[in-house]
């Protein structure tokens, strides 16, 4: 009840008149206040001010005045002064007194109020009351002081003068406050009026009616509101009779547009569905489903690669191929795809070895179709298979099958060459040995030399059928750990480098002075390096072998290079076979098994590594090493120094260890 009174009463209140209205009878009531209160006490400060002066300057006359008649000797003059003074009707009394106080002469308009003396005991100078202002001179004559005079002047006309200003102030505030609240009213009507009417207007609007319009023709400010809300109107009457065929046209669709939003919804949760049902067939695929930029780096990997490749698919969103392709498959991998981009018709269908997060690597097989024209794809997508073990089985069938095939050949030679090797060293050393019988001298002292070069020579060719014998043999693989690669190439060329000089070559090991860290096994590495060496050493009869070391952020490299006999391109082929040799049979100009090479390839083979020669006939040889880059082991972590395992190895007719 009280908020519904309370709405009632201050409702009016909210116009736009009633608040102008109630600020100018404010603004008015103020002003017209502050003009009562503060003017007529101004007005009356002024007239009491102009008092002061004007009792001022008569109690200054006439004490001049007494002053000169007092100089001629007679007092007679005195009264005439003051009766003179007394024609001034606002003053009340004058006297005059003696130096001693007595009263010389007085004047007193009101004798029932004041008496001689008039306040005699007053201090002088001016001072004054609620009724009375009074003034006090000094009298000089003759340049002395011969008196006082007292003169009391009446406040009454200033008191008459504040309520006659206050009155007529009075008066004037209240016609100043009915003037202006007047026009306050027929201008508030003036302006308001136009604008209830723009109210009343935009209210019919709002209610859904568009056909009311403004009748106001001023100029001015208003005018111009009006104008524009008028055109604002004819706008909204015309919009809403499109909105309302619209609508019309609407509902007559609806119905259509209704079917069709309903089979959109079932073609979308349909495609939802076979969304998901992908999803998850891509999720739990056990190949990998990939996206592959023609550039190789990778947009999409399944999660299947936590499995295959050992690291999750975020990690490798942006990574480049070649980072995990093997070095000699990398350019058939990048040729395919870089062939899909220029025909996407064209399947692609290539394998290549990818580097598990282990280190090792793996048989990937990668086929699929460049899809770049299909959106949500935009690129290569590759269905990726582990075929590692395929691979595996692959090579191990070829070998049992090359075996079974060469083992009669490898049988036959095997025997002829170890015949012929054996037939002749062991006649020479029976020859030799029966020299011995008699007496030594110097000259048989190198036929001695002979039948010991000849029993090496025969001991290094059984040792190696024994080490091709044991790796073939050999199940378990050797344990692989971060090896310091310059220091074991260093060690190791310390063996081989006095056979270089006695052969009359230049030896150099280019090896940076940083330590270089492979994942490797010490007595392989040390027994690759040997081989390598050796061989090339012994095949280069003039020139230089040079051992070189680099590194990337994946790899290692160890190159042998030799400027000694080279390969013929035919035989590069069969390089790493067992008992194989280029010349054979009374062309062999060098001696050896043939079988340093195929112990030093799978020497590399057992430490994930790999071998590469490039060779010309007449020009040398270079062969590379490969091995996996490792991280340098913390301190403490080094395992200590091994002695490797070494063997009598002869060249050049001396014996040295290898």
């Amino acid at each position: 009840m009280t908020r519904k009174l309370t709405h009632v009463v201050w409702r009016p209140l909210r116009s736009l008149r009633a608040k102008l209205t109630i600020f100018t009878f404010g603004l008015m009531a103020v002003i017209s206040l502050s003009i009562y209160l503060f003017l007529p006490t101004r007005m009356e400060n002024q007239a009491e001010n102009a008092l002061v002066d004007k009792a001022s300057n008569i109690a200054d006359m006439t004490a001049f005045a007494i002053g000169a008649s007092s100089d001629t000797g007679d007092p007679v003059h005195v009264p005439i002064v003051l009766n003179g003074a007394a024609q001034v009707d606002d003053l009340v009394y004058a006297y005059v007194t003696a130096l001693d106080g007595s009263v010389v002469a007085d004047f007193n308009r009101m004798p029932n109020i004041y008496t001689v003396p008039y306040e005699f005991r007053m201090p002088g100078g001016v001072s004054d009351n609620r009724d009375i202002f009074r003034a006090r001179r000094s009298i000089i004559s003759r340049g002395r002081s011969a008196g006082t005079l007292h003169m009391g002047f009446s406040l009454e006309s200033v008191a008459t003068i504040a309520r006659r200003s206050r009155l007529t102030i009075a008066i004037a505030s209240i016609m100043i406050f009915v003037i202006g609240l007047t026009g306050v009213f027929a201008v508030s009507h003036i302006i308001t009026a136009p604008l209830r009417q723009i109210a009343s207007v935009a209210e019919r609007i709002s209610e859904g009616d568009f056909e009311g319009s403004l009748e106001i023709q001023s100029n001015d400010e208003i005018g111009r509101l009006a104008t524009a809300f008028n055109k604002m109107v004819k706008g909204l009457r015309s919009a809403y009779q499109h909105l309302e065929s619209a609508n019309a046209t609407l509902a007559y669709h609806s119905q259509d547009l209704q079917s069709e939003i309903a089979e959109r919804r079932k073609a979308e949760q349909a495609s939802r569905t076979s969304e998901a049902k992908f999803r998850a067939v891509v999720e739990h695929a056990t190949d990998i489903v990939a996206v592959f930029e023609t550039d190789a780096s990778i947009k999409y990997m399944s999660p299947a690669c936590i499995n295959m490749m050992g690291v999750t698919p975020e990690s490798l969103i942006g990574e480049k191929a070649d980072q995990f392709v093997h070095p000699s498959d990398l350019a058939r991998f990048t040729s395919a795809l870089l062939g899909s981009r220029r025909d996407i018709t064209v399947a692609i269908n290539v394998e290549a070895r990818w580097r598990h997060a282990n280190g090792k690597w793996r048989y990937l097989a990668f086929r699929g179709r460049n899809l770049s024209d299909l959106p949500g794809i935009d690129g290569i997508l590759f269905n990726v298979t582990d075929i590692t073990e395929a691979k595996r089985f692959e090579r191990e069938l070829l070998h049992a099958k090359d075996r079974a095939e060469e083992m009669v050949r490898l049988k036959n030679s095997f025997l002829a060459n170890m015949s012929q090797e054996i037939r002749t060293r062991l006649t020479g050393i029976l020859g030799f040995a029966q020299i011995l019988n008699s007496e030594i001298d110097p000259s048989q002292l190198e036929l001695v030399e002979h039948i010991e070069g000849s029993g090496t020579r025969l001991l290094n060719t059984l040792n190696s059928v024994l080490d091709l014998a044991e790796l073939e043999a050999q199940s378990v693989r050797p344990e692989l750990e971060a090896l310091d690669v310059v220091k074991e190439i260093r060690e190791t060329t310390k063996l081989i480098s006095p056979l270089a000089h006695l052969k009359g070559l230049a030896f150099h090991v280019d090896i940076p002075d940083e330590r270089i860290f492979a994942q490797a096994n010490s007595s392989c590495l040390h027994r690759v390096i040997v081989n390598l060496a050796s061989n090339a050493v012994k095949f280069t009869d003039e020139g230089e072998v040079r051992i070189k070391t680099t590194a990337d952020d994946r790899h290692v490299r160890i190159a042998v290079v030799d400027t000694g006999v080279g390969i013929s391109e035919e035989f590069v082929p069969q390089l790493f076979g067992e008992f194989t040799q280029e010349s054979t049979g009374n062309a062999r100009t060098h001696e050896g098994s043939g079988l340093g090479l195929a112990i030093t390839r799978r020497l590399v083979d057992l430490m994930d590594g790999d071998i590469n020669v490039q060779s010309e006939k007449g020009r040398g040889s270079r062969f590379v090493v490969t091995l996996p880059r490792a991280q340098a082991p913390a301190a403490g972590e080094e395992r200590p120094d091994k002695l490797p395992v070494l063997r009598p190895v002869k060249l050049g007719g001396r014996r040295w260890a290898s």
